[in-house]
């Protein structure tokens, strides 16, 4: 205590002793929580220098002096940023970032782009300088040195200098496409859209990472009205890569509704899957004759069978949002096919899904892992699902999700028996022959039930809910990718 109260003082004597000794001074102030420990950043031995770095960012310090030394941390990483800060090892250097992160003023924002801009580091410290930078306005409720919840507020109104943004877009516009596609995401985290004729020159610019040109591409969106980004637009929708197409026409449809069949035209007859669901999606907010009349030429191709079967959700979707009567005709039309076929709009989910996001499904608001393994994980109320894909057809799979007790798997139906004593249970049939019947009951070991005792036996049913009732089509859609992508290899 009395001895870190006094350093202001004996800084300069307490520093001439040696290493062992001031590194026990550094080592008893942050056992004490002192902010005294600050005094030792500045160590010349740079292993002190790092047990006060760590200190600082790993503790939490009493309130009055927590942003002190959170400051005084982010201060002196600012002033090292041309000396020693390359001497540190990497993991005391995201310290020395979350502490700018942490203390989370406008010129600890500035100081991650100072990193972000040295030249002499390396591109992995660079990157990751950006990266606190794109999560600076809304800090991760997850410490990302210490994987501990340790939530931060929210940050508005920063006090930014007035050169960030040039110099953000500077490494945006630099060489580098790794550094340039970070720095695209932090001036999207900061909102700091550049203006019209610079996005478009990155827009244009097929040297730039598609990356950078895509989300360009998406910001252009803000410029309602504009001349030159209606024209950019209009480009962007026949480009070769297919993720600029569909922002294209997205944007275009904020710039320049009336330009909207135009641009969409040219991208149907490319037939991309993302390029045609964008097109799909910007429809159902198009009232003009002119979408209403694309619209009715795709609902004639699903008609016809001619459209990819990956796009008739998002088609049959996008025509149901549009109240004009000729594809309110269309879709009559179509559902009275799938009618004659004894078919519902379920079947529009069969293809065309995302298995990543279909696993979430399945994990999360599908509550499946619940009751089915697949590899090492889940329950065993249900079959097990690790090799579904090889055993049961993909309209197979979707009858078990939309109708479950169509076909109930043997050892997994539920029923409920009451004895001719009165007595009731109920449970899993196990095996059933012309006298008997083993049923499993939660409460205690498979019985076997004489027949000849048993009054009253319900039908078997399924424990699962009618997926197609539960779910969102769209969901619906990814959990049956999810499920036909399963044949899972474990490991040895």
């Amino acid at each position: 205590g009395p001895h870190f109260k006094e350093r202001r003082s004996t800084q300069g004597k307490a520093f001439e002793v040696s290493p062992r000794i001031r590194l026990a001074y550094a080592l008893a102030a942050r056992q004490e929580r002192s902010p005294y420990l600050t005094a030792f950043l500045s160590d010349s031995d740079t292993g002190i220098s790092e047990e006060a770095i760590r200190g600082i960012n790993d503790l939490d310090f009493h309130e009055d002096s927590q942003q002190q030394v959170l400051n005084e941390l982010s201060g002196f990483t600012r002033r090292i940023v041309d000396t020693r800060l390359s001497r540190y090892s990497y993991p005391v250097y995201l310290r020395l970032l979350n502490g700018c992160l942490r203390s989370g003023r406008g010129i600890d924002a500035d100081t991650l782009l100072v990193i972000a801009e040295k030249e002499d580091l390396s591109l992995r410290h660079r990157l990751k300088a950006l990266a606190y930078l794109g999560s600076f306005l809304t800090p991760p409720p997850v410490d990302p040195t210490l994987g501990i919840y340790r939530p931060l507020p929210a940050r508005e109104n920063l006090d930014l200098p007035s050169t960030f943004l040039p110099r953000l877009f500077a490494l945006i516009d630099g060489s580098n496409p790794r550094l340039a596609s970070s720095a695209m995401k932090a001036a999207e985290h900061f909102d700091m859209a550049p203006d019209a004729d610079l996005l478009v020159a990155w827009v244009r610019n097929e040297e730039k990472p598609v990356a950078i040109r895509r989300t360009s591409t998406e910001l252009l969106g803000a410029h309602e009205g504009s001349e030159i980004a209606k024209e950019a637009l209009l480009e962007m929708t026949e480009a070769k890569e297919p993720g600029l197409r569909a922002a294209a026409i997205r944007s275009l449809a904020k710039v320049a509704p009336e330009a909207i069949i135009e641009g969409a035209t040219g991208i149907i007859a490319r037939n991309s899957v993302s390029d045609r669901r964008a097109v799909y999606e910007v429809m159902t907010a198009d009232s003009s004759p002119g979408a209403a009349k694309l619209l009715a030429e795709e609902l004639d191709k699903m008609i016809a069978g001619k459209l990819r079967r990956e796009l008739e959700l998002d088609l049959y979707e996008a025509a149901l949002a549009h109240s004009e009567p000729v594809v309110k005709s269309k879709v009559d039309t179509l559902l009275a096919k799938l009618s004659a076929e004894e078919k519902t709009d379920a079947e529009f989910t069969l293809f065309g899904g995302n298995a990543l996001q279909g696993e979430n499904v399945f994990n999360n608001q599908g509550t499946c892992l619940k009751c089915h393994i697949v590899g090492r994980m889940g329950g065993e109320t249900g079959p097990e699902l690790t090799h579904i894909a090889t055993e049961r057809a993909r309209t197979h799979m979707l009858e078990s999700l939309i109708h479950p007790n169509a076909e109930i798997t043997e050892g997994y139906g539920i029923c409920s028996i009451t004895l001719k004593d009165e007595s009731t249970l109920a449970g899993t049939p196990l095996l059933e022959d012309e006298e008997t019947l083993t049923i499993k009951t939660a409460e205690a070991e498979p019985q076997v039930i004489a027949k000849k005792d048993i009054a009253i036996r319900t039908p078997t049913i399924s424990p699962m809910p009618p997926m197609g009732l539960t779910l969102p089509k769209q969901d619906l859609r990814d959990l049956m990718a999810y499920l036909v992508s399963l044949d899972v290899i474990e490991d040895e």
